[in-house]
């Protein structure tokens, strides 16, 4: 256990960070069982995936920086919202073989997402570690 997630304040953060890692595992998967191996076919797939982890691998390189112009907040907010938003759609959209394009939009979506929660989330722990570490040594010196 971490000085991170032992410190009380940050109990909320961790909480969302892991509920986080719990809604990527499954989500992606569930998406593909439920949408796109029904709806377009296993041929699909990896299309789709691709979509998902080139918008992930974007977005966290470009959110890294963004955050040191408009802070975590801003980032988490839209993060939440954009995340709140693809799961009602999921659950009230029927999907269909003929809107090939939502299915890519979901994906690049949930891509966002993923890599709003693991980078911000990540970064805020390191950053945590850095300020702990650094008075807990000039305490000792």
């Amino acid at each position: 256990v971490s000085r991170f997630e032992r410190e009380r304040r940050n109990i909320p953060l961790q909480d969302v960070r892991q509920k986080a890692e719990g809604i990527f595992t499954s989500k992606p998967l569930s998406f593909l069982k439920a949408f796109i191996t029904c709806s377009l076919g296993i041929h699909r797939v990896g299309f789709v995936m691709i979509c998902f982890g080139a918008t992930d691998a974007f977005f966290s390189l470009t959110l890294g920086r963004l955050t040191k112009y408009t802070g975590r907040i801003p980032v988490f907010i839209s993060g939440a919202l954009i995340h709140l938003s693809v799961i009602i759609m999921m659950l009230i959209w029927r999907p269909h073989h003929s809107l090939l394009w939502v299915f890519y939009v979901i994906a690049a979506l949930l891509g966002y997402c993923d890599a709003v929660w693991q980078t911000q989330i990540n970064g805020k722990k390191t950053e945590y570690d850095y300020f702990k570490t650094g008075l807990n040594c000039a305490k000792n010196e």
